[in-house]
This record gives structure tokens, C-alpha cells and sequence, in this order.
């Protein structure tokens, strides 16, 4: 078999008990251009309440996207700005934001996190690209900010990026006037009890700080249009000296050198064709093997 292994470049894990925080991610501001999804892109029905207070469910994100050493296949977002990874977490769209709070869904991210009404807009989502550089993006497009506008303030989007892992935030100005706005802009992980449990921008600006300490709940001006905000993860180096050992008629153990001090595990994945690959699992940081059972003899894996 030959071991394929993807890199998670997060936080280490301490013990099996401690949560994960967000200290391995940095935050960085950049201009670039703003392109809509397509007007083909997927426009889902509402999975409850309305386009002021309303939450799309299970949205397919198209690849396994790795958050804090979890593995992401869908994702819920809410008509107020935000999304959460991982299986439905909400029943409410939450309006009230703090990043800070203990009663939120965990693993969300916060785009434009405020009290928002769809009513001029759309919601819509598309993965794009060739595994294994395959984008989702979610778009809240021609929004209320905040929801008693009645006029399309802003569009935003939310990049997920298969290989990376990046985190991307983009936004567009549209020509209604932001009235009422106390928004929160940021990401969240687990852990609400440590610090680093979540990154908050300070403004909207084109060059804002972030904190780990202080949820921002007041940003009341438009991000400029083009403007991205980004959160990244340390790089790792790549395992070597990858090897099998232990074979059976329907098993086979992995090894590999680790050759990094600042991954969250190593996920394996197996194929038949060398083309289409299955997630087989996960592995704690620092370990070096793997066992892979359910094997059909007489086949070739890759």
C-alpha cells in the first residue's frame, strides 16, 4: 500500500482530554477581487425560520476539510453571518455575537456576524477545482446589515481550502447604507474555557488587529470591497521513510518518520486506483504507525 498522509498544520494535542485551541492559526489582511458564485450555483430552501432569523443545514462541502483535527464534511450557516463546521449544531441563528460566550456552537466562523436579514438577497454555496485544491465557498449575497435596512448593504463569502486549510473571508460593498451594525468578525474553536479558544478582529479596516482575549461585537463600517480576511495555519514538514510491515491476508501496519514538532496528526487515505482516495482515519501528533484493516486480498492499494 502505498501511504498517502495529509498533514494537519494545527495544534499539537496535549491530553486526550484537554480541547483544542486556535494557537497554531494566524490571521492576515490582504486586498484582492471579489467575483459572485454563479447564479448556478446551489441556492437551498431555508432548513428553518425565515431570512431574518433563518439557518441553512448540512451543506455538503464537496471534500474533507480539516478544522482543529476534526474532519469536516458539512456545514450549517445562519442568515446572521455565520457558519458552523461539522453536523448541525444550532436549532437558533443567534443574533447576539460574542465569540466569547460559552452557550455558542463551537468550530464557527464569523464572517459578518450580526443582526442580518436576506429578504434583498441570496444564500448560496459551490465547491470548485480538482481534488486536491478544491475550494467551497459560501456566499451571503446582496445583504440587510442590519436587518431593518431594507437595502443591499454588503456581500461576503466564506473560502474553504482543501489542502491548506485555509480559512478565507472576502467581501463586497454594496450601495445600501449600514444602519444599526455591531457586528463580530472571526473565527472559534472548541475550547471556550482556555485562551486562543477564538480569533476577533478589532475592525473592519483594511489592516486589523486580531485578539485572543476580547470578542469584538461592535464593527459598524463596511469591509472594503476586495478586502480578504485570512487564517492560516503553521506550515509542518512532511513525513519520510514511509513503510509496511506486520502483512496479513486483510491488514497491514504503516510506519513513517515524523519529522515535525507542531502537527495535530497525520489522516490516512487508501485507494484501489490511485486516483480516488477514501479517508481511512486519523492519528494522534507524533505518532509513527498505523494499522489499516479490512483489506481484500489480491488487491492493490495505494
Amino acid at each position: 500500500m502505498k501511504f498517502i498522509a495529509r498533514l494537519l498544520t494545527l495544534i499539537v494535542f496535549t491530553l486526550p482530554t484537554q480541547a483544542q485551541t486556535l494557537n497554531n492559526y494566524f490571521f492576515s489582511s490582504i486586498s484582492g477581487t471579489y467575483l459572485y458564485l454563479p447564479l448556478n450555483a446551489t441556492s437551498p430552501a431555508l432548513s428553518s425560520g425565515s431570512l431574518n432569523e433563518g439557518l441553512y443545514s448540512s451543506i455538503p462541502v464537496g471534500f474533507d476539510f480539516f478544522y482543529l483535527g476534526r474532519k469536516i464534511t458539512t456545514v450549517q450557516t445562519s442568515t446572521n453571518g455565520w457558519m458552523v463546521l461539522g453536523s448541525n449544531q444550532s436549532n437558533v441563528p443567534v443574533a447576539a455575537n460574542n465569540l466569547n460566550s460559552f452557550s455558542l456552537p463551537s468550530d464557527l466562523l464569523a464572517p459578518l456576524w450580526d443582526d442580518l436579514d436576506m429578504a434583498s438577497g441570496t444564500f448560496r454555496y459551490q465547491t470548485s477545482g480538482v481534488a486536491p485544491n478544491r475550494i467551497f465557498t459560501a456566499e451571503w449575497r446582496n445583504v440587510e446589515w442590519n436587518w431593518n435596512s431594507n437595502t443591499a448593504v454588503i456581500s461576503f463569502q466564506v473560502k474553504l481550502f482543501e489542502t491548506s486549510g485555509i480559512i478565507q473571508f472576502e467581501y463586497l460593498q454594496e450601495p445600501g447604507i449600514v444602519s444599526g451594525a455591531s457586528a463580530t468578525i472571526g473565527i472559534r474553536g472548541l475550547d471556550f474555557s482556555s485562551t486562543n479558544a477564538f480569533i476577533s478582529l478589532t475592525s473592519a479596516s483594511t489592516n486589523p488587529t486580531s485578539s485572543t482575549s476580547n470578542s469584538t461585537n461592535t464593527i459598524n463600517t463596511k469591509p472594503a470591497t476586495g478586502q480578504i480576511y485570512r487564517f492560516s495555519n503553521n506550515t509542518v514538514n512532511a513525513p519520510s521513510n514511509f513503510n509496511s510491515n506486520s502483512r496479513t491476508i486483510n491488514s497491514m501496519n504503516l510506519t513513517w518518520t515524523d519529522n515535525s514538532l507542531n502537527e495535530t496528526g497525520f489522516v490516512i487515505y487508501r485507494s484501489v486506483d490511485n486516483v480516488n482516495f477514501v479517508y481511512d482515519g486519523i492519528t494522534a501528533s507524533n505518532n509513527t504507525s498505523y494499522s489499516v484493516p479490512n483489506l481484500i486480498s489480491g488487491t492493490t492499494y495505494f
